[in-house]
């Protein structure tokens, strides 16, 4: 594993700590760390979108065009698919 040097003695404690930690705690540690470096900010074109899909959808509910399901019925349907979908 690469050495990286950290001038800062609280930063260099806390990266010894981490790394005493399981693997899959480190996983999603990093995850959240790059993410946190990298904010992601949509544009306004995408927020638009955005904008005019919720009302399409909020329009569809409300003139009855599609029927809203409870979400116990709704995740019964997608155990029942995915588990006929999926390789024995």
């Amino acid at each position: 594993m690469a050495t990286t040097t950290f001038d800062d003695a609280e930063v260099q404690d806390i990266l010894q700590r981490a790394l005493q930690l399981p693997a899959q705690v480190r996983k999603d540690i990093a995850v959240e760390l790059f993410e946190s470096a990298t904010p992601r900010e949509d544009s306004e074109e995408v927020k638009d979108a955005w904008r005019a899909e919720l009302a399409r959808r909020v329009a569809d509910i409300e003139s009855g065009k599609v029927r809203m399901i409870p979400r116990a019925e709704a995740m019964a349907y997608l155990r029942q698919h995915l588990s006929e979908s999926l390789p024995r």
